[in-house]
């Protein structure tokens, strides 16, 4: 005779009704708010895992703090130490990294010497 569930089991428009049998909507709504929390505090653990050491090191680093960025940002290869001003470095120095240093002289980013290679 009626259409809809909700008259059938005699809850009714108002009540329970709009929650559903034993209060499923709202546990479901409950799960759904979980799930987004639970995706935003992954997003902000993951982001500080990344952000946190290089924090660390712009506070415990010996330069000033644009000299570092600029350090960080030559680590990537030479043309980008370059760019930022930092090639060639000598070990110690903002702009030397190991990975730059394809000789292992102690200095990174030098220029090719072409008369070298003729030999």
């Amino acid at each position: 005779m009626w259409t809809d569930k909700r008259y059938q089991h005699g809850i009714g428009v108002s009540g329970a009704a709009k929650f559903g049998r034993n209060g499923s909507y709202y546990i479901s709504r409950l799960r759904y708010s979980w799930y987004r929390y639970r995706t935003g505090l992954f997003l902000v653990a993951g982001t500080s895992i990344f952000i946190a050491p290089m924090v660390i090191g712009m506070i415990t680093s010996p330069w000033p703090i644009g000299v570092t960025i600029r350090h960080y940002a030559a680590r990537a290869n030479c043309d980008a130490a370059r760019s930022v001003g930092l090639a060639p470095a000598r070990r110690g120095q903002p702009g030397y990294w190991d990975n730059l240093d394809a000789d292992n002289d102690g200095k990174s980013c030098e220029p090719f010497n072409r008369g070298w290679a003729k030999r």
